[in-house]
């Protein structure tokens, strides 16, 4: 009886080291463990600073080294699966410094501009020059554009124009072509609105606005027209003015098409946990999937009904339903004897430590709490589930 005792006492011992020791396991390791919402919060971080430096803005080149440093570590804090909380908060944290100290070089451009804005009646006419100025012309031009556009100094921007208003006034004439249009009515003030306009008239569409099929011909109709007319070295003022009117008259005409797209677009984001999560599913359901998924961000950038948004929207949520999971085993079964057991639990850490490796199937079964990443989380998930099941 005395040696059952002690073989219980022993017993009881271990069961509540075991339990003690499990559940400082469990403390450990989800202590600083990223839940998947952070680091879609990190994805979302790291789209938005890379598309706060568009092509144009030109910011300082320190300030933008900073930000795609930033951008590039937490790049590797996304893709690193034993990132901690803090660490992915420290990325974007970083991140919002970056892209919140990204500055413009201090620089005045508004003489440089001017006179960008005069020599563009000379980029059209070619022709009337002498290859060799209007060659150097049109090299000071785009070095011109460049240094407005891009300049980090008021040197580079002093130089581009001083050398820009030098190669206009080298303009040299061709005799010949000059006594061809010397009868040619006077409107090259009236000319060089109408460019303005020409030019304005094209940026006012720009992709992604999304304004109905109908009002966007009508726009690119009359930009046809206006190059017409600005081409036309017999174009009269009242010609001109025409053109110029029916250009603003089709860019205020410009409307967006009236539809509903809130409930496409909470639709879309629910859908970027999947976009990245390709090898989980089956080659087909998953090309549906990415079809849909393309569709829905098409209709809601692009849509012109709410029929072809509606439309987009119950393909992407049927393509969602309907993702098939290559795994048909027992979630959490890493070594795949049809149970889930502590074994499992610790031949993931064991892999997480480079002790032993996984195979595709492995890697998807170890997902346990399927946040698309296998880590010390999926061991504590299935030592939780093992207590409950107990």
């Amino acid at each position: 009886m005395k040696i059952i005792k002690g073989i219980l006492s022993t017993t009881i011992v271990f069961l509540l080291s075991f339990c003690m020791i499990t559940q400082l396991c469990v403390s450990a390791v989800t202590k600083n463990y990223p839940d998947s919402e952070l680091k879609d919060k990190l994805y979302i971080e790291i789209c938005t600073a890379e598309e706060s430096n568009a092509p144009g803005d030109n910011y300082t080149n320190e300030s933008v080294s900073v930000l795609q440093e930033a951008i590039k570590k937490a790049e590797e804090v996304y893709n690193d699966q034993n990132a901690t909380e803090t660490d992915i908060q420290n990325a974007i944290d970083s991140l919002k410094s970056a892209v919140e100290g990204l500055t413009k070089p201090d620089i005045d451009t508004k003489e440089l501009w001017k006179l960008i804005e005069e020599s563009k009646y000379y980029t059209a006419r070619g022709n009337k020059y002498t290859q060799t100025s209007y060659n150097e012309f049109s090299a000071a031009y785009s070095d011109a554009c460049a240094a407005y556009y891009y300049g980090q100094t008021q040197e580079q921007v002093d130089r581009a124009k001083d050398a820009l208003a030098s190669a206009m006034a080298n303009l040299e004439i061709v005799e010949d072509v000059d006594r061809e249009i010397i009868d040619a009515p006077d409107v090259s003030e009236s000319k060089n609105v109408l460019f303005l306009e020409i030019q304005s008239a094209e940026k006012s569409c720009s992709p992604g606005d999304n304004y109905t099929i109908e009002s966007v011909s009508v726009l690119q109709e009359a930009i046809k027209k206006a190059e017409e007319i600005y081409n036309d070295q017999n174009a009269t003022e009242t010609d001109i003015q025409n053109a110029i009117d029916s250009l603003k008259s089709a860019v205020e005409g410009l409307t967006k098409p009236d539809i509903d797209t809130k409930e496409l677009w909470k639709l879309i984001e629910e859908s970027k946990y999947y976009t990245a999560r390709g090898n989980k599913y089956t080659q087909t359901s998953y090309n549906e999937f990415s079809a849909a998924y393309s569709d829905a961000c098409a209709a809601y950038y692009y849509g012109q009904t709410q029929e072809q948004v509606d439309r987009a929207k119950d393909a992407l949520a049927s393509a969602l339903e309907n993702l098939e999971i290559k795994y048909a085993g027992i979630m959490g079964d890493v070594n795949g004897d049809n149970a889930i057991s502590i074994i499992d639990a610790t031949l993931i850490q064991e892999y997480l430590s480079n002790f032993v490796d996984f195979d595709d199937l492995q890697k998807i079964s170890a997902d346990f709490n399927d946040d698309g990443l296998v880590n010390v989380a999926d061991a504590t998930c299935i030592q939780k589930k093992l207590v409950n099941m107990d």
